[in-house]
């Protein structure tokens, strides 16, 4: 019986899974470009944003997105324009989860207040290299178009 079961959830997510994960990952991207959009613009917004998360169980909600995230880029990749990039990408975006509450909240708030100290400029920087990812994803799980012939 157990079994069966799994192999009806395994075939369940060979042919839904990639689906499901490819809608969430161009939802993922178009959440990328518009948080680093507002962090561009308003980055004192985005330090006041993370202070508030520098707790450990901010940490461990920011760790179980990272792997959440993660987890749909490695499903949604064979489906995707790119899925080596798209593999790599999710492996990497995993390992960052699982190390992030090693990292801890007192180091964290350091790496924040080095950020802060340095200035908007570098926020700015660094929203768009986003904005840039998040491009690259809206692009890799958009749907090719196809040509007229």
């Amino acid at each position: 019986m157990d079994s069966q079961l799994a192999m009806l959830a395994r075939a369940f997510l060979n042919r839904v899974g990639p689906h499901i994960s490819y809608k969430l990952g161009l939802v993922i991207g178009a959440l990328v470009i518009l948080g680093s959009a507002i962090s561009f613009a308003a980055p004192d917004l985005r330090l006041s944003l993370e202070r508030s998360v520098m707790t450990p169980a901010g940490l461990y909600a920011i760790a179980a997105l990272r792997i959440a995230i993660g987890l749909v880029f490695v499903l949604a990749a064979p489906a995707s324009r790119a899925p080596r990039t798209l593999r790599v990408l999710g492996l990497v975006v995993i390992i960052a989860g699982l190390t992030t509450p090693g990292f801890g909240v007192a180091r964290a708030r350091a790496v924040l207040n080095r950020l802060a100290s340095a200035g908007p400029l570098l926020m700015r920087l660094d929203a768009v290299v986003g904005m840039a990812i998040g491009g690259f994803l809206v692009y890799v799980f958009r749907t090719p178009t196809r040509r007229p012939t």
